[in-house]
């Protein structure tokens, strides 16, 4: 049975700028559902703890938006606030993936995990961040040509710098009229080098 009481968006509006406390609780009754399914729907990959704040964030926004909603110039209520919560989400996402990436960034350089306050992992290695684990492939490479200019053959220097240069596979390939296999092996075969001078 439906509950016949329930105020609909209007009347909450009247309601909160009469001053009414309830009115605020009742809103909130009414997006909570919505907001959390619009939450679950833009945030894949996140953990509870971030779709909790984002959940606060999106609630901090009801109230903003009750108090900035004018209802002769603008669409229905729910309309107009699930539109600032879909931004509301969207940035957030945002600023996580540029946060994770300076993450990724300080992690692959220092060696080491970084735990936030709580004491949980901000990452999880190497292997769940596969452009962090190139850029540690490409520092090895970097590594080792200035290591061994001196007993490289000129094909593996050349090779070597291009890939350090950003060059894919392909590309040395295509410049150095080699394949692109041979390319990939001659890499491979100088990181073992390398993997035996350590």
């Amino acid at each position: 049975m439906e509950n016949t009481n329930r105020k609909n968006d209007y009347e909450l509006l009247y309601m909160y700028r009469q001053m009414e406390d309830v009115a605020l609780h009742l809103f909130i009754q009414n997006y909570s559902v919505k907001v959390w399914r619009m939450i679950h729907q833009h945030s894949t990959g996140m953990n509870q703890r971030n779709r909790e704040e984002l959940y606060q964030l999106c609630m901090i926004k009801l109230a903003e938006a009750i108090d900035s909603y004018q209802m002769d110039k603008q669409s229905s209520f729910a309309t107009y606030y699930m539109k600032i919560v879909k931004h509301v989400i969207l940035d957030y996402v945002k600023k996580q993936a540029r946060y994770q990436s300076h993450i990724d960034e300080f992690t692959m350089l220092y060696g080491f995990e970084v735990c936030d306050e709580s004491g949980h992992y901000l990452r999880e290695g190497t292997e769940a961040f596969p452009h962090a684990k190139k850029e540690l492939q490409n520092e090895q490479l970097r590594q080792l040509l200035s290591e061994s200019k001196v007993i490289l053959k000129e094909r593996e220097y050349q090779i070597l710098a291009m890939r350090m240069q950003g060059y894919t596979y392909k590309e040395i390939a295509e410049k150095m009229h080699l394949s692109r296999n041979t390319i990939d092996y001659m890499v491979r075969k100088l990181r073992k080098q390398k993997d035996g001078i350590d």
